[in-house]
């Protein structure tokens, strides 16, 4: 059962639920394209497995909370450089 809408018009609640996704969305990918980098960069650049475990654990928690927020300045990037956004159809954030 879905409590999203309580209180909501059918309208409030659907966009509620995209916003939703959208942030959602928006951390998985940063957090899939980021990490792996992020841990890359650290090895070649000599990094011990303990130093790596350590310093992709903390940035995850920073990368999570900026998810969001990084998705948003990138929508903002695409509507700047006409670039389509391939997973809306538009450039929309």
């Amino acid at each position: 059962m879905d409590f999203a809408g309580i209180g909501c018009s059918g309208g409030q609640a659907a966009q509620k639920r995209r916003y939703r996704k959208k942030i959602l969305l928006d951390t998985f990918i940063n957090l899939t394209f980021q990490m792996p980098l992020y841990a890359l960069i650290l090895a070649l650049n000599g990094a011990t497995f303990l130093q790596i475990l350590t310093a992709v654990s903390s940035i995850l928690v920073i990368v999570s909370l900026c998810g969001r927020r990084y998705g948003i300045f990138l929508s903002g990037c695409r509507r700047l450089f006409r670039v389509p956004n391939t997973l809306q159809g538009n450039a929309e954030s």
